[in-house]
């Protein structure tokens, strides 16, 4: 099958129609660490894959932007909180880490970064200051997740850096500019942005620094000064934000009273003993994050819980738990037709309409922006997918990625009206013939 789909406005826009009614002891670890380790899943294929030869040279594709879409890569728990019995009393409730935040501001407004005329200031983090009681930032990016992040513009560099027509850029030069006129690819052709957190900052920058990183070509010139699109992260709705949007608290409502919600959350009483039982009273808002921080750094769990061998033995408690958990927010995101989802996700899906999929329709005009990358968290990347009908309904691991590309092509009009098509990529799988409405 093609794993390319005409490109139409309608069905993009039906997606936003509302339905209002440290240690590391080996392993084994669950996919959603996302070991960088070799050999491992994470590693073992492109970040976004490569369009089959069959489908460009039948369809003469000629790719025009791709819009990436990242959550940000492993770290500490993001807050200090309860996770079961004895874990606040353990060695294992200490965080240290190795990762570096450095930090510089411009004298004035006007002013360029260089190497030579501005100091670089190092965040040091130090107990007992701290939440997490080491030397480690709550939700703070660990040295895997710099690895995991680094990878993802390894790769898509790979991806979208050559001189065919299915590569976004040239090969030569593909440092980015630091001013027009000078050699490399201008800042007007990218757009970077994310919530104004430190992991998915640091994220989002660790994979563009990969994919656009400085070469020998470019050492003589200025330092590139990159804008960086953020705002408030009380407000900011690149993850589902109530503050931003009131709405979205009545549709959660609507979705967990709901009478097969809660037969089906009843029927898991089983597991609900567990954790108010075994686990001391350990919530299912947070067990999940206490589980995979834990089990992805090699802490120990709870005996009733230390029984993961994979993610295939669903019948471990390890995993009935993390299914369980990770189905109170699929039932969520996928109720009433993703309804939720599509008003959580509207901004993100209105920037990826106005910078990529609109203008790659128009035959005038400045085109499209080439790459946008968006660097938010696993509540990014869920809703967002679910929206399209692509989620696979499993909580997304670290460092994982979403792409949605845009092509031209010359082929069949009656499957190609508009001469344009888009495909869709999460974490190394082409699922453009799941994208809801286009099938």
């Amino acid at each position: 099958m093609s794993s390319l789909l005409p490109l139409l406005v309608p069905p993009f826009l039906l997606l936003l129609n509302l339905h209002l009614s440290s240690g590391d002891p080996g392993g084994p670890y669950p996919n959603y660490c996302s070991k960088t380790s070799s050999p491992s899943a994470f590693t073992s294929s492109p970040r976004v894959p490569p369009l089959p030869a069959s489908v460009a040279s039948s369809t003469n594709a000629r790719i025009l932007s791709s819009s990436v879409v990242i959550r940000h890569g492993a770290r500490t728990p993001y807050e200090p909180t309860f996770c079961w019995d004895g874990y606040q009393e353990s060695e294992d409730s200490v965080w240290d880490c190795k990762t570096n935040v450095l930090m510089s501001t411009a004298p004035t407004e006007s002013s360029k970064f260089s190497n030579t005329s501005n100091l670089a200031f190092e965040k040091v983090y130090e107990a007992p200051m701290t939440e997490l009681k080491g030397t480690c930032h709550v939700g703070q990016l660990l040295a895997e997740g710099v690895s995991q992040e680094t990878y993802n513009g390894q790769s898509l560099r790979s991806s979208y850096i050559g001189d065919t027509p299915l590569h976004l850029f040239p090969s030569s030069p593909s440092n980015l500019s630091p001013s027009p006129g000078t050699p490399g690819i201008p800042l007007e052709e990218v757009y970077f942005r994310g919530d104004d957190q430190q992991r998915t900052l640091q994220s989002g920058q660790l994979l563009v620094s990969a994919l656009f990183p400085t070469t020998e070509a470019s050492t003589s010139l200025e330092q590139v000064v990159v804008p960086w699109h953020t705002g408030d992260y009380a407000l900011d709705p690149i993850y589902p934000n109530h503050a931003s949007c009131p709405r979205l608290g009545l549709l959660r409502a609507a979705a967990y009273s709901s009478p097969d919600f809660v037969a089906k959350n009843a029927s898991a009483s089983d597991l609900h003993d567990l954790l108010e039982s075994d686990l001391g009273g350990a919530d299912w808002h947070h067990v999940l994050d206490c589980m995979y921080t834990s089990a992805c750094t090699g802490r120990a769990v709870p005996g009733p819980l230390d029984d993961f061998t994979a993610d295939a033995d669903a019948g471990s408690t390890f995993m009935r738990v993390i299914e369980h958990s990770t189905w109170l927010l699929r039932y969520l995101y996928l109720h009433d037709g993703a309804s939720y989802s599509k008003l959580a996700m509207q901004p993100l899906v209105s920037s990826v309409l106005e910078r990529s999929v609109l203008p790659s329709l128009s035959p005038s005009g400045p085109g499209p922006t080439k790459l946008s990358v968006y660097s938010g968290h696993d509540t990014t990347v869920m809703p967002f997918l679910a929206l399209l009908g692509v989620w696979d309904g499993v909580w997304p691991g670290y460092a994982s990625l979403v792409a949605v590309e845009t092509y031209a092509v010359d082929a069949d009009p009656e499957e190609f009206p508009e001469g344009r098509a888009f495909r869709v990529a999460y974490n190394g799988q082409d699922v453009t013939e799941r994208v809801k409405g286009c099938g």
